[in-house]
């Protein structure tokens, strides 16, 4: 037996092996005499019949198994420095009578990888920071769990009002799925419902119905796109919310501080703690993304399309959790599955390549996670969950904590990176950050360009 190998696009490993016609044959007549031809004892039919009948492939192919060992595939494929989660695909290439007989056995391997030229390349990130409109909205927040309710009956409803209607729409005097609800609740202005349906309630007094009409944005769905509709509308409640006033009474009596200005100063720094957090996964995410860019990494298709099964599988559960059908929301959208499976193959690749160009950068720069440092990221969120910490460490999982530990890992590749890169910080929005990504845009279609073939076949 002669044995070849060969790597091939699409992260394939083949081995080519080729036996002489009568070291094969025995194996291929046992395969033979299992097969029942009318006239003939099991065993007794001659080779050349079944071989007449059948073919001479679907023979040797089922003898391989007799000829290696899957115990000598996996080895073959290891000794080349490769691995796989997939079956391999065995092919007969030749076997005709007195000729040598020739095997193909296809590998689905791991992700093939060759990291571009980083160091010293510059990766634009944006920055954000702690500003006032972001504390007077965590200030806001809290002034709204402390709202005071007034109904209003002795004037018509405004803007700003949180109102109940009951509501029933039709086109063309039929209704319609959706187009009607009893004691629905919304703030006239917040833009829960289309623009012509809420100017229509403003100037209503409690008890007030009247008929509305709406015309729906040709974009709005695949059934109501375009269409007019009439809707009766019956106001049954206006209410009015007051916030509280901000001053150092209500601090004391929502925090542990004395004064608006301590209370505020430590809704700063606790912006701060989290705006921190932000801006370092932004780096990590910027500096991945940059890296995966700048690099060729192949993966096959059988990889792409298991992840992309599970995303899709994911994405379905999580709907289901909240008691929505996923394919049929994609279905009344006008989407339908050929969306929801673009979308989860677009995840899948990025989430592929992101995974094992890290995995293959953190081997190479022999990065690691101590138990100690795994202790130590789990510290930082003792102060977060506070008396729930101890519990929540007894139960983590092994799934858990494997990704906890790829998550201090990921930190630690970062960390390295960002000493080998130039990480220039800009605000959000500047125009750097649109630049950069015109930029990666065109060196990817490039490539595309470069790697795709002519229309004869020929690179």
């Amino acid at each position: 037996m002669q044995k070849t190998t060969e790597l091939m696009p699409g992260c394939k490993f083949r081995v080519t092996y080729t036996f002489d016609y009568s070291e094969a044959l025995p194996e291929a007549m046992k395969v033979a005499g299992k097969v029942r031809i009318p006239g003939f004892r099991r065993g007794h039919v001659p080779f050349s019949m079944v071989v007449r009948a059948y073919g001479a492939e679907p023979l040797f192919e089922e003898a391989f198994e007799n000829l290696v060992s899957f115990q000598d595939m996996v080895k073959d494929l290891e000794e080349a420095g490769h691995s796989s989660t997939f079956m391999p695909m065995v092919k007969v290439v030749s076997a005709k009578k007195d000729e040598p007989v020739v095997y193909e056995l296809t590998w689905s391997i791991e992700p093939q990888i060759t990291i571009g030229e980083y160091k010293g390349t510059k990766v634009i990130v944006p920055e954000q920071k702690v500003t006032d409109e972001m504390i007077n909205s965590e200030i806001h927040n809290e002034l709204s769990k402390q709202t005071s309710y007034t109904n209003i009956t002795d004037r018509p409803c405004e803007v700003g009002d949180s109102v109940t209607i009951d509501f029933e729409g039709t086109i063309d005097g039929k209704a319609f799925e959706g187009g009607s609800g009893l004691n629905t609740n919304f703030r006239i202005g917040e833009g829960r419902f289309l623009p012509d349906f809420e100017n229509g309630i403003v100037g209503m007094n409690v008890g007030e119905e009247k008929d509305c009409k709406v015309l729906f944005p040709e974009n709005y769905s695949k059934d109501l796109g375009g269409k007019e509709a009439v809707f009766h509308i019956t106001l049954n409640a206006i209410v009015k919310e007051t916030l509280p006033e901000l001053d150092d009474e209500f601090v004391q009596d929502v925090s542990e501080f004395d004064t608006v200005e301590e209370y505020r100063e430590d809704i700063r720094k606790k912006l701060e703690k989290k705006v921190a957090e932000h801006n370092k996964d932004e780096v990590t995410n910027r500096i991945i993304a940059h890296l995966v860019d700048l690099s060729d990494i192949q993966i096959s298709e059988e990889l792409i399309a298991v992840q992309t099964k599970s995303n899709r599988d994911r994405t379905a559960r999580m709907y289901a959790q909240q008691g929505m059908d996923y394919d049929k929301m994609l279905e009344e959208a006008g989407l339908g599955s050929k969306f929801a499976d673009m979308m989860a193959r677009e995840e899948a690749v990025k989430g592929l390549k992101d995974y094992y160009l890290c995995r293959k950068l953190m081997e190479l720069k022999g990065i690691a996670a101590t138990d100690e440092e795994v202790d130590a990221f789990l510290e930082e969120s003792r102060e977060e969950l506070g008396s729930r910490y101890d519990e929540y460490v007894a139960h983590l999982t092994a799934e858990m904590k494997d990704s906890i530990r790829n998550e201090v890992e990921i930190r630690k590749l970062t960390d390295a990176l960002s000493e080998e890169l130039e990480i220039s910080f800009v605000e959000p929005g500047d125009p750097a950050l649109t630049a950069a990504a015109s930029v990666d845009a065109e060196t990817k279609a490039a490539e595309a360009d470069t790697e795709a073939p002519s229309e004869d076949g020929k690179e």
